[in-house]
């Protein structure tokens, strides 16, 4: 069971790396920062976070890879902002920090049909049950039947099983 949530994540961390890497801007894309002789420091995931109005994570010294240094957020393209903020949620997934969950559910308000996918997957990712209500309130909301399949089947995901014991002393 644990493939069948790990694959598809690492399979869209690869494409957006891969596709991060094609729409690199500038005509020299296979200089590096050393080669350039700049000292560009790479934004921590507290500057983009704090960037797209999301809760603070606390883990604010860990270098996010995703971000393209140089690139502004005006001169970021829609399709570069979705694989950037789909990389942010998987890397949300794998902490264990309680505001990275609220942030990732946060996303699952986002306009874009991407990052609501990835929101959904972060959040089985994560592992928690307090996800719950929030998948629950977004599976009500959406219209779209691929969506709430994919909602109901991470709701089942994340809901606790019940104790065989507890189940067999009822009957």
């Amino acid at each position: 069971m644990r493939l069948k949530v790990i694959l598809p994540i690492f399979l869209i961390t690869v494409a957006t790396l891969v596709l991060i890497q094609l729409t690199r801007p500038g005509p020299g894309n296979d200089t590096t920062l050393q080669d350039s002789g700049e000292n560009t420091a790479i934004p921590t995931s507290d500057d983009i976070i704090e960037a797209n109005s999301r809760a603070h994570v606390s883990n604010a010294n860990e270098p996010l890879q995703s971000k393209q240094p140089g690139v502004s957020p005006e001169e970021e393209s829609h399709e570069q902002y979705i694989c950037r903020r789909t990389a942010e949620l998987m890397e949300l997934a794998m902490s264990d920090d309680p505001a990275s969950l609220k942030s990732i559910l946060l996303d699952l308000n986002n306009s874009e049909a991407e990052i609501r996918d990835a929101a959904v997957i972060a959040a089985v990712q994560f592992k928690s049950a307090d996800a719950i209500p929030a998948l629950q309130d977004a599976y009500s909301r959406t219209d779209e039947p691929e969506e709430k399949v994919s909602i109901h089947k991470a709701i089942e995901f994340l809901e606790p099983t019940p104790n065989p014991e507890s189940v067999t002393a009822t009957k």
